[in-house]
């Protein structure tokens, strides 16, 4: 088991990098001490799609209260909520909403 502090300062572009007692400078990051960067900056913002069909459920939100990592995942959840809406709302709804009016379109004679 190892330990990995990793700590970012905003000096210069340079971040100090902390693995078991060694502390110094690096420049060049490879694209997984990137990629760790990021989850640690961003943490706050890691989520799990809560769709289980979802094929890549880890994402970070752009809100909040996100809690699926796209509109196609949340769309199950959402025709979910709608639908226990209408059972519930739905008569009510219809009663109060104003009757659209019908027009007739009267056909010419003979032409």
């Amino acid at each position: 088991m190892f330990l990995l502090l990793l700590t970012t300062r905003t000096g210069a572009g340079i971040g100090q990098l902390s693995l078991l007692g060694f502390d110094g400078p690096f420049q060049r990051r490879t694209l997984f001490e990137q990629a760790l960067l990021h989850l640690v900056r961003e943490a706050n913002r890691a989520r799990y799609c809560q769709n289980p069909d979802c094929p890549a459920p880890y994402f970070f939100a752009a809100r909040r209260s996100q809690k699926y990592c796209s509109d196609i995942c949340a769309l199950p959840a959402q025709r979910e909520f709608k639908g226990r809406w209408w059972v519930e709302h739905g008569n009510r709804w219809r009663e109060q909403r104003p009757k659209a009016r019908t027009t007739r379109v009267q056909k010419k004679r003979g032409g």
